[in-house]
């Protein structure tokens, strides 16, 4: 193989020599901004500077200035970083991150508020989810809606065992579809009255501009009542409680008034019937005040589903055969009964369920963020800073519990290359950091000590985008933010804009909607597209930690001033962008110009965009007619990423993933890994002389494609490079349309790195076309092809006065001594010589008894003949009148 890196190199260097200040997009921020006490550190990725500056944009004069740390280098994201610390910088203003010679950040406050509006949008996210309820224009302004769902006469599904239809209005969506369900209900409404519990003062009424809002009572409550009341619904008689609340298969992208299908209660279980208990435990207690009945109703409730629980201890969920909706299935339900206690104990203080706890003793240590199906953490944060009989020993346990997890996460932010703690990139891996986020929140509520309360913040960069894919993944908030939620109300509305406050699924390396994911780094695996419900759905146990977090965080870091949180009725929308060129998944080949083509279109106007080549800055280009050229690009995968800006810094991304691929002229060389195509192979450092990659890895049925430009029709001599170990790995040629054009087999070299040189021979038409090299048996490498234009298959020597002299092998290819069929025009004895590709003489024949001008002469070998090609050539008089190609198989 031919190095192609140094010439690619000095292309990327050459670009960055005209347009490096450009960047944005590779300088990752908290892009709504920070608190004055806490951490600040930005992370940029592909970066050599060494220096960096903020400034504020105000007057442009320059307010911190630094240095870059070493590189490092994130695994999950293929990325290499390095960090921009400012934490000293603690004056409130707006800034930009600026790093000589390489780029200026989006802009972001430092601001004793800066998350405030945030927490409230992300708390008023739940009341745009309501079902059976029209959000109106005082409260919903441009996202108002009809009611949907009025759900009165929902059908028992046999799965409960009974028939009929109850009355169960009200509740939340759960996510992107008109679902309802009880599990994932479970830890949404946990969460956010346990949050009130903490900072009961946060969301006062009338903050997030409700219905409710001016009813004396704090807005958490309220919107979190509407759940409470579709729940109280969900209670059989009996006291266990059904599952969920669905169609039968989910609807399609259509607004709720406009989804007519039958509405089933589906599903009894125990898990649903504790996570049940354990809410309305703690509804019991929070509302007292709020609505004594109220409250008191629901602890019965919870004390109802819990007999019914230790009753039918283990009962699971597992969709019907004619149910498709979410199943939130849960084999193992001794978190939940744990929860269960808890709570109902902190409310109750009644002994049974302190018996239970102190049973269970050894599991009631906080070992790791709650989910909903791992629901025990709940109980060590409620036990750990609500009043409760628990002896002073239990209670050390848990609260060190708490704060020994808590001290692991910190540890892990202080090393981790982007300052977060170690969480996967699942489904729903924001909930993920964001739940650690609220780990840590109650750390410092059991310390007071700041560390904490800093390490949370640091979870909020990560979500409002100082991450990989450098999208705040909240709506409306940040500079560069998804666009195209998988939720049904947000598709179908006919407004570009999300609701405002949802907190996207993030990054999934599961990619589970085989959507087009253009990385597949973890860290990346993320599409802003709206069939992405695997990375971009909405859904309230994603949205509960982070109102927890948002809040929280703003509680203890931020001040008590108000902000004007208001009820948008316009929105300015990012730009639109398209690539045409390279599309997505689009092989092209080298004998064309290669070209980044589309359009991006805003109405406030385009300021610039920015082009990324596998994530690396490329350059950019100040118009929305885009038409830029790449050069140089080494053979293979890669993507190219468009970042569009509006006049009001706004940002759209799109990337396309392409195959650029070698087409080559031939007569000519090929190495083997400037594949089109293939299936099956990888590549390896070859031993070879030259050095570079060899192709490995062949199976039967594997294949290599490669692209041809064929100068001149006619029969051709393919060298191969090959290394076999044992030999009898057989090969096919084929056209694309899978004719066969060419066989053999390779033979033993006497190891997988010990190379020689094989040739066959084909004949091409003139023109681009595809070869496919086929794998028929396994054993064997390659590093390159060689293809050499022969000439006709019989000539005449145009010094002998004529050109009808002809000799030509019969049968051809060979396996031993064969036949020549001749033609002369002058009877006189004849010499044949074999001779090797090369022109090495192998052989020689003299044919002196001629008796006719045309015949055959049969040529018995003397030595073995290895396969390959060769030339047969005739002589008369000492002048070569012909000749001839033979292949020895």
């Amino acid at each position: 193989m031919y190095d192609f890196s140094k010439l690619f190199i000095f292309s990327i260097l050459f670009v960055f020599s005209f347009v490096a200040k450009a960047q944005t997009g590779a300088i990752r921020i908290n892009q709504v901004g920070y608190y004055p006490d806490a951490n600040k550190i930005a992370v940029v990725v592909f970066t050599d500077a060494t220096t960096f500056e903020v400034i504020n944009t105000l007057d442009s004069t320059v307010a911190f200035s630094g240095n870059l740390s070493a590189k490092m280098y994130w695994k999950d994201s293929g990325d290499t970083l390095k960090r921009a610390d400012f934490s000293s910088l603690k004056t409130e203003g707006t800034y930009k991150i600026k790093i000589p010679g390489f780029g200026e950040s989006y802009p972001f406050e430092i601001s004793k508020t800066v998350l405030r509006k945030a927490a409230y949008a992300s708390l008023k996210s739940y009341y745009y989810q309501r079902s059976s309820y029209e959000l109106t224009a005082p409260y919903a302004g441009l996202w108002a809606r009809p009611a949907g769902h009025p759900d009165t006469q929902c059908i028992l599904h046999a799965s409960i065992g009974k028939s009929g239809t109850i009355s169960s209005p009200g509740g939340w969506y759960d996510a992107g579809d008109y679902g309802k369900y009880v599990i994932n209900a479970g830890i949404s409404v946990a969460t956010m009255l346990s949050f009130y519990e903490n900072f009961n003062s946060y969301f006062a009424d009338s903050t997030i501009l409700i219905p409710e809002s001016g009813n004396g009572q704090n807005d958490l409550l309220d919107e979190v009542k509407f759940e409470l009341d579709w729940l109280k619904t969900m209670q059989d008689n009996d006291g266990g409680v059904f599952f969920k609340l669905t169609t039968l298969n989910f609807s399609g992208m259509v607004m709720p008034a406009a989804d007519k299908a039958a509405r089933y209660v589906i599903g009894k279980t125990t898990a649903s019937a504790l996570d049940f208990a354990a809410m309305m435990a703690m509804a019991g207690r929070i509302y007292s005040d709020y609505d004594s009945a109220y409250a008191a109703d629901c602890i019965t409730r919870a004390e109802n589903a819990w007999v019914w629980a230790k009753a039918h201890p283990a009962i699971y969920f597992k969709n019907p055969a004619d149910v498709s909706t979410g199943e939130y299935g849960d084999g193992n339900v001794t978190d939940e009964f744990i929860w269960a206690a808890a709570e109902l104990f902190i409310t109750t203080q009644k002994a049974e369920f302190k018996t239970y706890l102190e049973s269970k003793s050894g599991s009631l240590r906080y070992t790791n963020a709650p989910g909903w199906p791992n629901v025990q953490p709940l109980a060590s944060l409620s036990l750990a800073t609500r009043t409760n009989g628990l002896s002073a020993s239990l209670l050390t346990t848990i609260k060190s519990s708490i704060i020994s997890k808590s001290d692991s996460w910190l540890s892990q932010i202080a090393s981790h290359p982007a300052r977060i703690p170690q969480f996967g990139f699942y489904w729903g891996s924001n909930s993920g950091i964001a739940n650690m986020g609220v780990g840590l929140l109650y750390a410092y509520i059991l310390t007071n000590d700041a560390k904490y309360i800093k390490g949370a913040a640091e979870c909020a960069d990560y979500l409002l985008g100082k991450n990989a894919t450098g999208f705040s993944f909240v709506s409306a908030y940040g500079s560069k933010t998804p666009m195209n939620f998988h939720h049904r109300p947000s598709s179908a509305d006919g407004i570009a804009q999300p609701v405002p406050g949802f907190v996207s699924g993030g990054p999934n390396g599961g990619k589970e909607d085989n959507e087009k994911y253009p990385f597949t780094n973890p860290a990346k695996c993320f599409v802003d597209v709206v069939g992405s419900y695997a990375s971009n759905e909405v859904c309230i146990n994603w949205n509960s930690p982070m109102t927890a977090l948002f809040a929280g965080v703003d509680a203890v870091l931020g001040d008590s001033s108000s902000v004007d949180f208001e009820v948008q009725t316009a929105v300015n929308n990012p730009p639109a962008v398209t690539i045409s060129s390279p599309g997505y998944n689009a092989s092209i080949g080298s004998d064309i110009p290669l070209k980044i083509k589309g359009t991006a279109t805003d109405a406030d106007g385009i300021s610039k965009i920015e082009y990324y080549v596998d994530a690396r800055f490329y350059g950019e280009s100040a118009t929305g007619q885009i038409d830029f050229p790449m050069d140089s690009l080494t053979f293979g995968s890669h993507t190219i990423t468009v970042l569009a800006f509006d006049k009001k810094g706004l940002t759209t991304e799109k990337t396309n993933v392409f195959t650029y691929y070698a087409v080559t002229a031939i007569p000519g060389k090929v190495e083997a890994e400037y594949y089109s195509n293939m299936k099956g192979i990888s590549t390896q450092t070859t031993t070879d002389e030259g050095g570079g990659l060899n192709i490995t890895g062949l199976d039967a049925a594997d294949f290599i494609d490669y692209s041809l430009n064929i100068q001149q029709a006619g029969d051709y001599m393919i060298e191969f490079r090959v290394a076999s170990s044992a030999g009898g790995g057989k090969y096919e040629i084929r056209k694309i349309s899978q004719a066969v054009i060419g066989s053999g087999v390779f033979p033993a070299t006497g190891g997988l790195q010990k190379w020689t040189t094989i040739t066959d021979t084909v004949s091409f038409a003139a023109g681009k076309q595809t070869i496919r090299l086929y794998c028929v048996t396994a054993g064997w490498n390659i590093n390159w092809l060689n293809f050499t234009y022969l000439n006709p298959t019989a000539i005449g020597d145009l010094s002998a006065g004529n050109n009808v002299n002809t000799v030509v092998v019969s049968p051809n290819p060979v396996k031993g001594d064969f036949t020549l069929k001749y033609n002369l025009t002058e009877l006189s004895p004849v010499e044949f010589t074999l001779c090797d590709i090369r022109g090495n003489l192998v052989e020689t024949q003299i044919f002196s008894g001629i008796q006719t001008n045309s015949g055959d002469f049969v040529w018995q070998l003397k030595n073995h003949l290895a396969p390959g090609m060769y030339i047969v050539n005739m002589y008369s008089k000492g002048k070569k009148i012909a000749d001839c190609k033979l292949v020895k198989e």
